[in-house]
């Protein structure tokens, strides 16, 4: 039996011009796939990270914040959206029992008093003791301490 040694080189080279097709195939789908995943995930993020820098290095107000970083997202050529998201505000129409939460503020507002009392009477405390300290020739450190050269 004799071999067409030919023929066996071009079947070879069939099998490699089918391989490469399919080879060139699956590299031209990952350069189109990271190429859209770079157009539609990574730049889009990347410009908003971009903007939302520019806007808040600018200013401190919201509303002026939030224009600016609309108007950074439009000349980059993405589509406007709202940096901070709008709540919608809903009205519970039930009637509210409120004395309880008159009475938890009036406890609040008495605890605050109490809490506002002791902390002047702790700050006149702490005057008076660095007073009485630097008078005697003294270094006053705070919390009553004072130290003597």
């Amino acid at each position: 039996m004799k071999y067409n040694f030919l023929k066996g080189l071009t079947n070879i080279k069939d099998v490699c011009k089918k391989e490469k097709k399919k080879w060139i195939y699956i590299v031209l789908l990952i350069v189109l796939g990271s190429f859209f995943f770079y157009w539609f995930q990574i730049r889009p993020a990347n410009i908003r990270r971009f903007c939302l820098y520019q806007s808040t290095k600018d200013s401190k107000n919201l509303v002026v914040i939030d224009t600016s970083y609309k108007v950074c997202i439009i000349k980059k050529g993405l589509e406007p959206e709202p940096l901070f998201e709008e709540k919608p505000t809903e009205i519970n129409t039930q009637e509210v029992d409120t004395s309880d939460l008159e009475n938890s503020i009036s406890d609040l507002q008495y605890q605050l008093e109490d809490t506002m009392k002791e902390q002047n009477r702790f700050i006149q405390e702490e005057f008076q003791n660095k007073a009485n300290c630097e008078s005697n020739g003294g270094r006053y450190q705070g919390n009553g301490l004072c130290s003597y050269y």
